[in-house]
């Protein structure tokens, strides 16, 4: 009993001293912080450099500094210390931006130190600065960055791209050895500008437009867009992608991908185009994504990679055959891919007429 009493009696000492002397960090005034919104990755010969960019908070501007070191936790280690007179706080961050050589470099670093940040969220967007610098980008952007990326993260599914976060990084690298991250081009006011393809760790090449956006349909993540064909201006509003499987010779060899797409005819145009045109631009729109689908798997193919996670959709499609699924290849696995357009509806409120 009294053994029992000196531990209970020893357990308050602990919460109250833990290495560096506290368990708990120490209580820190509001305009002591500098709550970091958007933290930027770069790599160089010597080293590591981290970018800053502070919200704004009741003073209205945020601030940009940075921190070096030989590794991602300790060059944030040292831009903790960098503020003069505040403690960089990562809890409110929101965006990671990798520039393209710590892409190359360092990318699973990178996750691993987010995974094991106390403050850090594994749901921050991530992002890859294509053909440039984390730094240039985050000093262009300035004080309304963050404002910025959200925008992109929330229109990046009408502009044929995706913003994933870290979670969804390390999760499909642990899956299949390969992610895609949204990239940013450069400028004051970056744009989604399509993917990056990470295999084994490292960048492996970026996807064009078309591929990008053949990539969101695949994975079910575009959510609309407006096509100009021929004058004619179809919305996209509906896009439902799905897997079944491929059997030759009686045995599991691929996939058949079923993608359908509902637009209806938008802008200027809506009325106007008649039924032969509006069904000529719709074809159109079919040819154009199937290519664009087309062309992403083939970049996929030709990696070798289960980028869109075929496998995993094949062992839900046919879980008998989820045995057989697990060991087709990327690289050589059957793909037969069907992708058909429907006109929902379109009509000229002016004449209360449709087509």
């Amino acid at each position: 009993m009294k053994k029992l009493f000196l531990f209970l009696l020893s357990i308050p000492l602990l919460l109250c001293s833990c290495g560096n002397g506290e368990f708990f960090p120490p209580s820190r005034d509001v305009e002591d912080m500098g709550l970091v919104r958007v933290l930027g990755i770069d790599f160089a010969e010597s080293g590591v450099t981290i970018t800053g960019l502070t919200s704004g908070g009741t003073e209205g501007k945020g601030g940009v500094f940075s921190g070096e070191g030989q590794s991602v936790s300790e060059a944030v280690g040292r831009l903790v210390r960098l503020p003069a007179g505040k403690s960089a706080v990562f809890s409110h961050t929101e965006s990671i931006i990798i520039g393209e050589r710590a892409a190359g470099e360092l990318f699973p670093e990178i996750l691993d130190h987010i995974a094991r940040s106390n403050e850090l969220r594994l749901g921050v967007n991530i992002f890859i600065a294509k053909n440039g610098t984390a730094a240039s980008l985050i000093e262009e952007g300035g004080d309304g960055l963050g404002e910025l990326l959200d925008l992109v993260a929330e229109s990046s599914p009408y502009l044929g791209s995706y913003a994933f976060s870290a979670g969804d990084c390390a999760s499909a690298l642990k899956r299949n050895g390969c992610c895609l991250v949204e990239c940013l081009a450069s400028g004051k006011e970056p744009e989604p500008d399509g993917f990056a393809l990470i295999c084994g760790g490292s960048l492996a090449q970026y996807l064009d437009k078309g591929e990008s956006e053949g990539a969101a349909i695949i994975m079910n993540r575009l959510r609309g867009g407006e096509k100009a064909l021929d004058g004619i201006t179809l919305s996209l509003n509906g896009i439902k992608t799905a897997f079944s499987p491929l059997y030759k010779s009686g045995k599991l060899a691929g996939a058949s991908l079923d993608i359908r797409l509902t637009a209806r005819e938008a802008g200027a145009s809506s009325g106007r185009g008649g039924r032969d045109a509006v069904q000529s631009a719709l074809e159109k729109l079919e040819n154009q994504e199937l290519e664009n689908v087309l062309s992403a798997l083939a970049v996929c193919r030709s990696l070798g990679e289960d980028v869109f996670d075929i496998r995993a959709s094949l062992m839900e499609a046919a879980p008998l055959a989820s045995s057989a699924a697990s060991r087709l290849h990327a690289g050589t696995m059957l793909l037969e891919v069907r992708l058909s357009a429907e006109l929902t509806g379109s009509y000229d409120l002016r004449e209360g007429s449709g087509i």
